[in-house]
């Protein structure tokens, strides 16, 4: 059973604490550009992302698995505690791998994670955070309208 929340509207993501060295290695990650480059390019800048959080952390970095694939959804992306294991697939999400991130630092709590990792991008990426749209727990990128 999840506790993922209803609505983004259940968040309080000015309440969430994040320590400033997160905050700048996600920034430093920011400046690369995540979203530009080849996926084996784009795979480095997301490895380097986790890298850079838990050492900001003070923890070893988990083991990573990566399946981008930009036909499909990140959803299916996970953290397996057993493993100590990160596993992105289909898009490559900022949001969903700082979400999966926090469920390694901070437990199963699917309220946390949703709220940790929309406060992180709200804060290093400003205006790509405008840009999303919501649906339930979900942040969903606004296409271009024609």
């Amino acid at each position: 059973m999840n506790d993922y929340p209803k609505s983004i509207h259940q968040l309080d993501l000015d309440s969430v604490v994040i320590s400033p060295e997160i905050i700048a290695a996600v920034r430093h990650f920011a400046s690369a550009k995540p979203y530009r480059g080849s996926i084996p390019e784009r795979v480095e800048k997301f490895r380097t992302l986790i890298n850079d959080v838990c050492e900001a952390a003070g923890v070893e970095p988990p083991d990573l698995h990566f399946s981008f694939d930009e036909s499909q959804s990140s959803g299916g992306s996970f953290y397996c505690p057993a493993t100590k294991q990160i596993v992105l697939i289909g898009m490559p999400s900022v949001i969903t791998t700082l979400h999966e991130v926090c469920h390694y630092l901070n437990g199963p709590s699917e309220h946390v994670a949703c709220a940790w990792s929309l406060r992180l991008f709200r804060e290093c990426f400003p205006n790509s955070f405008t840009r999303l749209k919501f649906s339930g727990h979900m942040a969903i990128k606004k296409r271009d309208q024609p």
